[in-house]
């Protein structure tokens, strides 16, 4: 899918109401493409925080106070909804936007529980960036809902850049990513190999090639699906796309 030039923020068409999806940088387009089959006729607005990338390195503090200056930047926009096309975003700052913007804010969480129902052998590897990894919303997850699975949390502080690069260059280093991924090699009888990153839903075929015997859970679907839901709907709106940086 073609997306438009990327321009500053200040130098956005905000007359109309638009979905907003923020990501630190490419992982939002895997949520805008699901979300534009559910509703062809939106006008959205894909935010890339570049200047932050990568979200999955940086401290707690410095999330949370990057995603509060982030809010009070969107907020006089009015957007329909706010999408978190970002795992880290979402485990470390969900309450923060529903604070301060007036909109549904739909996060993104790690597909855990879809992880779960799909892997026969319940023996599941989760790719995820360290801040994901670490937090405490992904061991409650694994908690509510894989009690009695075999969970293998696999950071993956480099695979965001390897997603990116991908994007620009459309095209991979083999080496760089079976580097990345190594530890799955050890993990006897892995069957499912969930992404909690949105960037790596980017370069899912190339994981796949990696390790063809297992299925890849990614969210997207069931983040369109949940914004479908409780977005409201808009009527008489020419649908156009927008994609900006802060």
């Amino acid at each position: 899918m073609t997306l438009p030039k990327l321009v500053k923020f200040s130098e956005l068409d905000t007359t109309q109401p638009a979905v907003m999806i923020l990501d630190s940088g490419a992982g939002a387009h895997s949520i805008f493409r699901e979300c534009k089959k559910l509703r062809p006729n939106s006008n959205y607005i894909i935010i890339e925080d570049k200047s932050f990338f990568p979200y999955g390195n940086k401290s707690i503090a410095q999330l949370e106070e990057n995603f509060r200056e982030i809010a009070q930047t969107i907020k006089n926009t009015k957007p329909i909804s706010l999408i978190l096309a970002c795992n880290t975003a979402s485990t470390h700052a969900l309450e923060i936007f529903r604070n301060i913007i007036d909109c549904p804010v739909i996060g993104t969480v790690p597909p855990i529980k879809l992880a779960v129902a799909n892997s026969p052998n319940k023996c599941i590897a989760l790719l995820a960036t360290p801040a994901t990894t670490h937090s405490s919303y992904t061991r409650q997850l694994i908690n509510d809902f894989a009690q009695d699975v075999k969970i293998h949390l696999i950071p993956t502080p480099h695979l965001a850049s390897i997603s990116e690069n991908f994007v620009a260059n459309q095209s991979v280093c083999q080496e760089s990513l079976s580097k990345e991924l190594a530890p799955l090699a050890n993990i006897a009888e892995l069957d499912t190999i969930a992404l909690a990153c949105t960037h790596y839903h980017l370069i899912k075929d190339e994981i796949s090639k990696l390790y063809p015997k297992c299925k890849i859970i990614d969210c997207s679907p069931a983040i369109a699906k949940q914004f479908d839901r409780v977005s409201p709907p808009i009527f008489k709106q020419t649908p156009s796309v927008q994609r900006c940086y802060l």
